[in-house]
Parts: structure tokens; sequence; C-alpha cells
């Protein structure tokens, strides 16, 4: 009884800490390449260890097969979770290469050492915002308050991956919409400024309108974002409770 008992504690905690980990490699903010991979195991390993013994006895293992069956569905499990996470919050960022697209910052893009991929002025400033919005408003443990949960879902069964790829498909028409949303304003100011740009330059054909353009949207965009600035926290809760909320659907799509 007492091997019986441990080997079924040893494997809640992997299940557990497979998940997490999982989990941890792909979502945001967790996954930035400032945290190392063996700071990230070992956060895993500081979240599962609390709450495996609720879960000993739940995963029974008959044979090599069942176990290696097991472990590639809690990584597959971890990584879906973490890619919704990764879908929604990208819309923040999204609406920050928007505004850099319209307002000729895109054209100052630079390499980004955190995401490894090149990044634009306000696609960095946004994402910067709202990474540290998520932590000062303790959004990163809602996120990993949501995952523990989804250990809750019943019943498990096999991988629904038609549902799965409803969900996703969902996700990115969310992550569309909601960079409009976060991004509108400043977008929709743009627009009317180049239309009247382009006025001006129908009016007077002797100006350069090229010279004229960038020192007016610079003033626009850099007066406008402190203004965008303050609407984020709402736009950001809105993107963690529609990530809280799809957790259990991806948790039933992938089997519990």
């Amino acid at each position: 009884m007492e091997v019986s008992f441990a080997l079924d504690g040893l494997l809640a905690l992997l299940f557990v800490h497979l998940r997490v980990v999982s989990f941890l490699i792909i979502a945001p903010p967790f996954n930035s390449s400032s945290i190392p991979m063996r700071v990230r195991g070992m956060i895993a390993f500081a979240v599962a260890l609390p709450i495996f013994p609720r879960y000993i006895g739940q995963a029974q293992i008959a044979g090599t097969g069942e176990l290696v069956s097991a472990v590639v569905w809690q990584i597959f499990a971890g990584l879906a979770l973490g890619f919704v996470v990764h879908v929604l919050f990208a819309a923040v960022q999204a609406a920050g290469n928007l505004i850099d697209l319209f307002s000729m910052f895109a054209m100052a893009s630079i390499l980004d050492p955190m995401s490894n991929t090149q990044s634009a002025v306000f696609g960095r400033i946004y994402s910067l915002i709202a990474t540290t919005l998520l932590f000062a408003t303790g959004g990163h443990l809602l996120l990993v308050r949501g995952l523990l949960q989804t250990f809750d879902v019943v019943p498990a069964g096999p991988v629904d991956l038609g549902a799965l790829g409803k969900i996703f498909s969902g996700d990115l028409d969310v992550l569309l919409t909601s960079a409009l949303q976060i991004g509108g304003p400043i977008l929709a100011v743009l627009f009317l400024t180049d239309l009247a740009l382009g006025l001006v330059s129908r009016a007077v054909p002797s100006l350069n309108i090229f010279q004229l353009a960038f020192p007016v949207k610079t003033i626009l965009v850099v007066s406008l974002a402190a203004l965008a600035v303050a609407m984020m926290p709402g736009s950001l809760e809105a993107v963690v409770e529609a990530i809280l909320r799809q957790f259990a659907d991806v948790s039933r799509a992938v089997g519990g």
C-alpha cells in the first residue's frame, strides 16, 4: 500500500507539473525569453506541489503505453490552454502594431530581444504596459488559478479536435476585434489626418505633403497614445475575463 500510494502521488505530481510547465512555455507573460526554462520549471513545480495531493489516485496507469499517452495528453492540454492566452493577449500588441503601421513608425522597427521578433515603437510599448498592468493588478494570478481549475473539469475524455479548432478560430476573431477596439480611436484620428493632408495636397500642389505628414502624425500619435493608455486597464481586464471563460471549454475539448 505504501508503494502504491507513493507511485500514485508521483504520477499526480508529474501530470500536474507537465501541464503547468507546458502552459508557462507558451502563455504570456511567462513565455518571455528573459525567463529561463529552468526558472519556469521551478515555478511550475512550486505551483504543482501544494495541489497535486488532490489528484492522487485519479491517474490509473496500467502500463508504459498508457503512461506515455497520459504524459503527451498533459503536455498537449497545457499547450492548448497557453495558446488561448497567447492569442488573446496578442491583441494588445496587435493594436500597437496597427498604430505603428498607420503612423509610419513601422519603418523604425527593430529586433525585440524579449520575443526575438521585429517590433516597432508602439507595439513594444503597448506590450510592456499590458505586462506591467497584468502583474500590478494580479491578473497573472488569475491566469494560474484558471489553469489549476482546469484539473477539476470532468469528465475526462478523448480530444475533440473540432471543438478545439472552433475555439481557436473564435480566438482569432476576438484578437482582431480587440486590436481594433484598443487602437480604434487613434486609427480613426490618423485616417482623418491622412484625409485632411490629402485635401491640403490637392489645394496646394506645390506643398511637399510627405515632409509635413510625418511630424504631424508624430505629434498626434504621441499625444493621443497617452490618453489611450488610460483606457488600457479596462481592455486588459476584458481580455483576461475572456481567457478565463475559455479555459473550461478548452479543457473539456482536450479531455478534461
